[in-house]
């Protein structure tokens, strides 16, 4: 990794586009490695897409209708604070859980390549929408909540998780994000 100044890198650009490029790191500081961990917090500010770090950052058309989403968000940790979080969801005609990818899960927003990291994941979703996108079984939380009332004696209504995104999961999410924009 290099650290350059701005006008150094708009001059780099420039040569580039004549191909002309040459880059000279003898003006600044060289690393061997692409910073990442706690210790280059100071240098490298988080950054995020939504100035409030809640908001949609982009959308991909699914093959089959319906669009794959990616957002920001922030979740409540067990510390008591506010974490920034990425993570994509499927629009499809039905939700799913993705078995390969837990989408409504997310991951820790700390910079650009986590937004790009989860953004790779909602594509690759969309070019694997044949093996990936099918809708839940209902029967599968008839049964799980069949024997959850039987174990625990109680009598609990079953959710499928159609109703459980649309309520509480991504799929609120979203569209209380889209509400917003």
């Amino acid at each position: 990794m290099y650290i350059g100044t701005v006008s150094q890198i708009k001059e780099y650009r420039t040569a580039k586009a004549a191909g002309l490029a040459r880059l000279d790191v003898s003006k600044g500081p060289c690393y061997p490695f692409w910073p990442n961990g706690k210790g280059w917090d100071d240098l490298l500010p988080a950054t995020y897409w939504n100035e409030d770090r809640v908001g949609l950052v982009t959308d991909f058309d699914h093959p089959l209708g319906g669009k794959v989403v990616v957002y920001e968000y922030l979740q409540d940790s067990p510390a008591g604070d506010r974490v920034p979080m990425v993570g994509f969801h499927c629009w499809r005609w039905r939700c799913h859980i993705d078995p390969n990818i837990q989408s409504e899960a997310g991951m820790p927003n700390r910079g650009p390549q986590d937004r790009r990291w989860i953004a790779r994941n909602a594509r690759q979703h969309v070019r694997a929408h044949e093996s990936l996108c099918r809708p839940v079984d209902p029967r599968m939380s008839e049964a799980v909540a069949a024997v959850a009332n039987k174990v625990y004696g109680t009598n609990n209504p079953v959710v499928t998780w159609e109703s459980h995104c649309a309520t509480t999961g991504p799929c609120s999410v979203v569209r209380h994000l889209r509400a917003k924009a």
